[in-house]
């Protein structure tokens, strides 16, 4: 027996003293210790003075921020951010003209005038870009040539050079008459004009020997005595006409060569 209450002992497990806390409430028993919980973070409390702050920078309304961060307030803070920056541009520009505005008279004061040859020159520069030099033209008198016969005809070939108060002739030939020209023997130009301006006249010019072209010489020279201009043998059939009529030693017969020019007063004449 003393040997069973050994083995008795033995398996017999010492207990713990546990208190038991008895309540009227049969159920309170059965109800588990609630966990302890983290504390909640407020959101909404710091947004709003982030947002209250930017707005007042940027002089715009105060919105209400929602409970939770949406996008819708991430959207409102980055306007609130870029109307904050617009506002700092302006008074940063506002700020460089009002010194620019102050620095303006005390430059003016240091400024130092230049002197007056400079201030001369400039002006001259500005006037001559706003009204630039105009080019002088040369008027040159015009040349005008009148024909005398020739034109329209066979024969009576003469023709007047005119520039200025200058004057020569070239060629002074004759025409047969036609058939109904009875009694007529040749036909000569009409020298009116050349009467009238026998002054301004600075020679007579021949191109060749046709009788078209050197007939009516003798009667044009006994009228106005001036130099004639021709080849050697143009001038040789001339020299016949003028001895029939007898004015031969009072004309002036003037031989030319081939690139030669002569002298008529502004004009001049160059022969091929």
């Amino acid at each position: 027996m003393q040997k069973d209450n050994k083995n008795l002992k033995q398996n017999e497990k010492p207990q713990k003293n546990v208190n038991f806390k008895h309540s009227n409430n049969p159920m309170s028993q059965n109800k588990k210790k609630p966990k302890p919980q983290n504390p909640k973070v407020n959101l909404s409390d710091d947004i709003l003075t982030f947002t209250e702050q930017i707005a007042n920078k940027a002089n715009k309304p105060i919105k209400q921020p929602k409970q939770a961060v949406s996008a819708n307030l991430a959207a409102e803070v980055e306007r609130a951010l870029k109307a904050m920056n617009v506002a700092e541009n302006k008074n940063a520009v506002n700020q460089k003209q009002h010194k620019t505005q102050n620095q303006k008279p005390s430059q003016q004061k240091q400024r130092v005038n230049p002197p007056q040859k400079q201030v001369e020159s400039i002006k001259l520069e500005q006037s001559t870009q706003k009204h630039p030099p105009q080019k002088s033209e040369r008027r040159s008198t015009p040349v005008r040539i009148v024909s005398l016969g020739g034109l329209g005809e066979i024969g009576k070939n003469i023709y007047v050079y005119e520039c200025s108060q200058d004057m020569f002739i070239i060629d002074c030939g004759l025409a047969f008459p036609d058939e109904d020209m009875l009694g007529v023997d040749i036909v000569i130009p009409d020298f009116t004009y050349l009467e009238k301006n026998k002054e301004r006249i600075r020679g007579v010019v021949l191109t060749h020997g046709h009788e078209d072209h050197i007939g009516s010489l003798a009667y044009l020279l006994k009228k106005i005595n001036v130099p004639v201009y021709g080849t050697r043998l143009t001038l040789g059939l001339v020299e016949g006409k003028l001895k029939e009529h007898g004015i031969l030693k009072q004309c002036s017969l003037n031989i030319v060569e081939p690139r030669q020019t002569v002298k008529m007063g502004c004009m001049t004449v160059e022969f091929i």
